[in-house]
């Protein structure tokens, strides 16, 4: 019979772990793979309803403009999303692919929180199989991946 004081040894056990050079290596090949794919499947990709919606409002001259619209209920659009979508707008521009880059970031970010989290109460080897196959089988993450709106931040 397991002990609640056996569980919670073993979790702190794997909370505690830091990511060995291996799991690193296999996360950043993991993280450009993803970049890779926003980047070759974005040149077979028409721009998108909701892809609109967001240059529009990136292109917004006025971040204080956009939260008002944010505010109105312009895109139903969670207003953390805009607001570093715009900055990244104002640095790098609005093109279709910078766009789908950005949100690629945030699917990049969902990918660490995931192999994170996971590898807290599973082995190294076990997570990376598990989060790996997901992530990189997955054909409505991988198209998800190359548009450009908050999937990565939801």
């Amino acid at each position: 019979m397991i002990s609640a004081h056996q569980v919670v040894s073993q979790t702190d056990h794997w909370r505690d772990q830091k990511v060995s050079p291996k799991e690193a290596l296999l996360l950043c090949c993991a993280l450009l793979s993803l970049i890779a794919s926003c980047i070759l499947w974005s040149s077979h990709k028409q721009v998108w309803r909701d892809e609109v919606f967001t240059w529009k409002e990136v292109s917004d001259p006025s971040l204080w403009h956009l939260f008002s619209a944010v505010q109105h209920g312009v895109d139903g659009g969670m207003p953390i999303f805009y607001a570093t979508a715009w900055l990244w707008a104002k640095a790098f521009g609005t093109g279709v692919l910078t766009l789908r880059l950005y949100s690629c970031l945030g699917m990049c970010a969902a990918l660490v929180v995931s192999f994170r989290t996971l590898r807290r109460f599973y082995g190294p080897w076990a997570t990376a199989f598990g989060v790996f196959a997901f992530w990189g089988t997955s054909g409505w993450l991988l198209d998800e991946n190359a548009e450009a709106h908050r999937t990565g931040l939801l």
